[in-house]
């Protein structure tokens, strides 16, 4: 048996992940993808989707701290129901915590992304690879783009790396999507699954600028 409150929390998600997805189509019609747009922050829709992100991440950081303290049945993370609305909810909506912490250089750059991760996702991917039979990821089809993110810092600011190593790194990203979308393909609405190409492209024209 799930709570109540469980329930009335999944249709509230299901309503606002409703409404990023739209969100997310409507910047596939246009030039610019959802993850530049809500980046840029210049439009009433991209504030209305920052919104969105933070009552999913209320929503969702509510729901783990219970099953940490085991305040659902043991079953809860084994649902078929909510690993498919954890996994929609991940693939949706990481993206945008990713835009959100490059935009506003927390850690000043210095801390990845990925050594910060919130539970809400890590949890969720957990149940999604436990659903599946799958080994652990630690950059996945939600997170990946956090790599993109730290290769345009490398580029822009550290310069630890050669050109070599970038370019290294951006092969190997562009492989592991590769075999995603090979993987995903039957799997899942490809609608809800950014691949990051607005951000790789600008990271590759970057380094077409100069990295010696």
């Amino acid at each position: 048996m799930v709570p109540n409150g469980c329930r009335r929390s999944r249709k509230a998600e299901e309503d606002i992940l409703d409404e990023i997805r739209k969100y997310k189509e409507d910047h596939t019609k246009e030039k610019i993808d959802y993850y530049d747009a809500f980046k840029g922050q210049e439009e009433k829709d991209d504030f209305l989707a920052n919104v969105n992100r933070l009552e999913q991440a209320k929503i969702w950081d509510v729901i783990i701290e219970m099953v940490i303290r085991k305040d659902l049945p043991d079953e809860f993370e084994g649902r078929d129901e909510w690993v498919a609305l954890g996994t929609d909810f991940r693939r949706l909506v990481e993206p945008l915590d990713i835009g959100n912490y490059y935009r506003h250089l927390k850690g000043d750059g210095i801390i990845p992304y990925m050594s910060v991760r919130p539970k809400r996702y890590k949890f969720t991917q957990r149940w999604y690879e436990h659903a599946n039979v799958t080994g652990f990821e630690l950059v996945s089809e939600s997170n990946f783009v956090a790599e993109i993110e730290e290769l345009m810092i490398e580029v822009e600011t550290r310069k630890n790396k050669t050109r070599e190593e970038v370019e290294e790194g951006i092969e190997r990203i562009k492989h592991q999507v590769q075999k995603w979308r090979s993987e995903l393909k039957d799997k899942c609405k490809d609608k809800d699954l950014f691949w990051g190409e607005s951000i790789l492209s600008k990271l590759q024209e970057k380094l077409a600028q100069g990295l010696q």
